[in-house]
Parts: structure tokens; C-alpha cells; sequence
């Protein structure tokens, strides 16, 4: 067969890489194309486009005194978030393109670490290829915010290839750059804290090291996970750890396995079927029916186990089917994180059990390649990756707005806290006042944020103008959480439009006081000393405002 300049392009490894690094990176940016116009929606606007905090030293979490209220400890998160902020704005676009790009680099990275264990091109290329396509994994490039998802895998990724490159004959800037990616991938992340089980995991079914070596290799980074545990809590206090969480559960060990196996296998119908994906689910503590679930839960061990034994002399099996299981180990504890919502599961903390599992699919379809004729293994290769493409695009086109993505949420999760919450507040924003009360109602009761809950019904009725109803709203929020400068603040602006002014000044004093950044607060007391005649003080506030919004940090409306 006469060679065309096809072949030949393709005669060398390096051209061959080249072009596999071409197909990953236009394969990426074909299947979440459809999302760069996407709006922003839910936490995006309480992190980015109304934090009146952004820059400051609390933003990005090196306040240390401010982090006591805080659930997490992501600095490099927060820095992230300044970055993008300060270059895009309120242009949604520009966070797309960074997390697109970033999630392509996680998938070339993905293919060059399985290239350097399996020495396999076509293993490691169509493991790629089902990560990047699989819409499980649609979170890192669809949420704006959390442009760390994207930069966690790659971090991760980079740290393990670092390590393993001239494993052997071991380099000191190996070891240190290894070091240092796993550094940024915890303080992006909690869940990163499975990197040394990962790690094990290659140096143990890949390598074949000796227990006693594998425990020398994984010492440093299990000495620095357990170095950034005892930080974070002394950050964060003791009683904002999973730990307090979990003593304070009361659960029985069967209603946890059995609540847990129920995580499990949400997660595993969503990896197989790739449907009802959403950013987070949860499921009330299960109490009864608990052997049924004990029953799938050792079953699924058995089965587990017998895998690894039958297909010892596979190694590549045993490697992609750990990786799936040790994604669940931060799960087992994540799952206490919002107690009074349940036991909780969010995909994002599971990208690498997605990874063994695209392993697993790879392998399966190089298995398939010995067996059957290549005409129908391209066919089943195409229609696999054109269901996962065809799933993403579909998955991409319901983050285009918060009201869309919501009430999809509500047909996986009616009752659930996030997407009710969400959604009225996606009303509220938009001013369809009536609409929003609904969504707000479905979640009291709950006890989760219910001071939040009352302020926004507050807010509602202070749009509508029924002010008496409205302070009512305002003040039982205020019984939940007297620190809330903004619910003073409409308090405040309410004894205004009743020329109340001692009672109007009272409350936006207080305001000013829990939030030196809430400009509005700030206009309204001036307002309010204008028309008791302390002209003085009225000017004195206006020129803090005016020095405020030409020099300071951003203030919000």
C-alpha cells in the first residue's frame, strides 16, 4: 500500500502524540462548545458577582480570624475565583474558557500518565476520550466558580506523573514539583486527601512494590495530608469539622452502611446510564429496610474481591477497579457534611472513580478489538462516544440558566434544599416576587440556613411593598442570626419610608457596622442625618461613599 502524507505525518511517536493531544483538545471543546454562553447561576453569585468581600484578605481565606464561620479552608480556590473576576468580570465566557481549558489539559494529562504506566497509546487514549466526554464530569467546565474542579485533577494528575517519572532512580525535582502540585490540589480541594491510596495503588498493582516500599514512598504525602488535616481544624475549630458532624449523627453502624451503599449506588446507575446527573443528591438516613442494603453492600464487596483475584494476571483491571472504589473513601466521610439534609453525594468529589471507570471501559473495548471484527468495534466505539457527547451536550444546555438547571434539579430531587433554594432565589432576582415564594417555602423546616430563608421572604415582601409583613420576616431571620448586615439594612430603609428615623438609624448603624462594604446601608444613613438636619455627618458619609466606589473593592449595588 503506497504511503500518503497521512502516513507519514503519522510515521513518528512524536507526531502520533501530537495528534492524539489535537483529537483530546478538539474533542473537549466540540462537547462542552454549547455551554461557553451559559449564564451564571446559583453560588456564582454569592462567591463572585455580589461578594462584596472579593480581593480582601478574608476572601481568600489568609484572614485566618475570619475562617472560624467558614466550612472549608480552599485558598487557592478564593485566588482563583480573584483571578478570573479581575480579568472577565461579569463576562461568563471568560470563566468557561479558563475551565474548558483547564479540564482539556486534566484530560492530556490523564493520557500521559496511563501512557507512562500502561505502555499502552490506545488504552490510555480512549480512557481520555470517555473521561472528557462523560457527562459526570460536565461540573468542571459548567460551574464557574470552581474553576479548582478542573485544576484539582490536573494538579493531581501532574503530582503522580512527576512522581513516577524516573521512579527508580529517584529526582530530587521530581520529588519536590510531585510535592508541590499535591500541595495545590488540597488547598483546592478536601478530597485530594486520597491522593496517597491512588498513589499506593499505581506503586502497588502497576510497579509491584513491596508493602514495605510502598509505604516509604507514599510517607511524605501522607505526612503532608495529615499536616493540612491538623491546620484545617485548628482554622476552622473543631466544631466545623466532618468529625463533630459524624459524633453528633447518633446513627447506627447499619443505618451508615446502609445509607452509604445507597450514595454508592446512585453514583454507579449515574457513571452506567448517565442520566438525572446533578451537582449534588441526597438521601434521608435510611432506618429500615437497612439488611436489604447490608445485602447489596457485601455483595458488591464479594464481587470486588473476587475480581481482584480472578484477574491478578491483569494487573491494568485490578489498577482501574481500585481507582474506582478509593474514590468513595472521602465520600464515606463527606457524606456527614450536611447533616440535616441527610447523607449527601456531589459527583465532583469523585472524578477519579470516574477515571477507573473509563479505564475499565477501555480496556473492556481493546478487549473487544481481539474478538470481533473492526467494523463493529469502530461502530460500538462511535455509538459509545456519541452517547456520552449526546449526554454532555444535553447536560451543558440545562447549566444555560439557573431557573432551567433548578427545575431539572427538582425532577431528580424534589424536595431537595438546593434546588428549591435556588430557584426562588433565581425569582427573586429577576423580580417574579410571587413565583419565588414557593420555592422559599418548600425549604423551612428544614433547618438548614431558615435565617436565610426568612430574610428572602422578607426581601419579597419588601418589594411588594407590605413593609409590616416583611419586618416580620426580617426579625425572625435576626432570632436565627443576628449578625446579617443586610436584613439591618432593609429594616433600616423600612423605618425610613415610615419616617421613623431613630429606629431607621439604629438598625443601618448596625448595618455599617457588620459590613463596612454595604454602600446602600451607607446611602440610606446619610439620608437619614440629612433629614435630621446633622448636615455635618450626612457630608462626611457621602464623601466614605464617594472614596468607596472610585478606589475600594467592590461593593456590590
Amino acid at each position: 500500500m503506497p504511503h500518503t502524507y497521512f502516513s507519514k505525518f503519522l510515521s513518528t511517536d512524536k507526531r502520533k502524540e501530537y495528534f492524539i493531544v489535537l483529537c483530546l483538545l478538539l474533542t473537549c471543546y466540540l462537547t462542552y462548545g454549547n455551554s461557553l454562553n451559559n449564564a451564571f447561576l446559583m453560588d456564582d453569585y454569592p462567591m463572585l458577582i455580589e461578594n462584596r468581600s472579593l480581593g480582601s484578605l478574608s476572601f481568600l481565606q489568609l484572614d485566618f480570624r475570619s475562617l472560624e464561620d467558614q466550612a472549608y479552608f480552599r485558598p487557592v480556590t478564593h485566588m482563583l475565583n480573584l483571578i478570573t473576576y479581575s480579568v472577565f468580570g461579569t463576562r461568563p465566557l471568560g470563566y468557561h474558557l479558563i475551565n474548558l481549558s483547564l479540564f482539556a489539559l486534566a484530560g492530556i494529562a490523564l493520557y500521559d500518565l496511563l501512557c507512562l504506566l500502561l505502555k499502552h497509546r490506545g488504552i490510555a487514549f480512549l480512557t481520555a476520550l470517555l473521561f472528557c466526554t462523560h457527562p459526570i464530569n460536565g461540573v468542571a467546565v459548567n460551574y464557574k466558580n470552581a474553576t479548582s474542579f478542573p485544576l484539582l485533577i490536573l494538579a493531581i494528575l501532574l503530582s503522580l506523573i512527576n512522581f513516577l517519572t524516573d521512579a527508580d532512580g529517584r529526582s530530587r525535582m521530581n520529588d519536590i514539583l510531585s510535592l508541590v502540585w499535591f500541595a495545590v490540589a488540597l488547598l483546592c480541594h478536601e478530597t485530594a486527601i486520597a491522593y496517597p491510596l491512588y498513589l499506593a495503588s499505581i506503586l502497588f498493582f502497576i510497579k509491584k512494590y513491596s508493602l514495605k516500599k510502598i509505604a516509604v514512598a507514599c510517607t511524605p504525602f501522607i505526612a503532608m495530608t495529615f499536616l493540612y488535616l491538623l491546620f484545617r481544624m485548628y482554622l476552622l475549630g473543631p466544631q466545623s469539622t466532618l468529625i463533630a458532624n459524624i459524633l453528633s449523627s447518633g446513627m447506627s453502624a447499619g443505618s451508615y452502611l446502609a445509607s452509604f451503599t445507597r450514595l454508592i449506588l446512585w453514583y454507579l446507575s449515574k457513571l452506567l446510564f448517565m442520566q438525572g446527573i446533578v451537582l449534588a443528591w441526597s438521601t434521608p438516613v435510611i432506618e429500615t429496610g437497612i439488611v436489604f442494603y447490608l445485602i447489596i453492600l457485601t455483595s458488591g464487596a464479594l464481587i470486588c474481591i473476587f475480581i481482584f483475584r480472578k484477574y491478578r494476571k491483569y494487573p491494568n483491571i485490578s489498577f482501574a477497579l481500585s481507582w474506582l472504589l478509593i474514590g468513595f473513601v472521602p465520600v464515606s466521610l463527606a457524606c456527614f457534611s450536611r447533616p440535616l439534609l441527610g447523607f449527601v453525594i456531589q459527583p465532583h468529589w469523585l472524578f477519579f472513580s470516574s477515571i477507573g471507570f473509563s479505564l475499565l471501559l477501555a480496556l473492556g473495548l481493546v478487549k473487544a478489538r481481539e474478538r470481533i471484527a473492526l467494523r463493529w468495534w469502530v461502530f460500538i466505539l462511535a455509538g459509545l462516544l456519541l452517547y456520552t457527547t449526546g449526554n454532555s451536550f444535553r447536560y451543558n444546555y440545562r447549566w444555560g440558566n439557573q431557573e432551567r438547571y433548578c427545575l431539572y434539579w427538582l425532577t431528580v430531587s424534589p424536595y431537595g434544599y438546593w434546588p428549591n433554594f435556588w430557584l426562588g432565589y433565581d425569582y427573586l432576582e429577576n423580580g417574579q416576587y410571587e413565583k419565588a415564594k414557593e420555592p422559599f417555602s418548600r425549604t423551612l423546616g428544614k433547618g438548614v440556613d431558615d435565617f436565610l430563608i426568612y430574610g428572602n421572604l422578607g426581601i419579597i415582601e419588601y418589594s411588594l411593598k407590605n413593609f409590616d409583613t416583611a419586618l416580620a420576616y426580617f426579625r425572625r431571620s435576626l432570632e436565627l442570626k443576628p449578625d446579617m448586615a443586610d436584613t439591618y439594612y432593609y429594616m433600616g430603609d423600612i423605618y425610613l419610608r415610615k419616617e421613623d428615623l431613630k429606629t431607621a438609624e439604629m438598625f443601618l448603624l448596625e448595618a455599617v457596622m457588620l459590613d463596612r462594604f454595604l454602600i446602600d446601608a451607607k446611602k440610606k444613613l446619610a439620608v437619614v442625618y440629612h433629614k435630621q438636619g446633622r448636615y455635618i455627618e450626612s457630608e462626611k458619609i457621602n464623601r466614605e461613599i464617594l472614596s468607596m466606589t472610585s478606589n475600594g473593592p467592590k461593593t456590590g449595588d
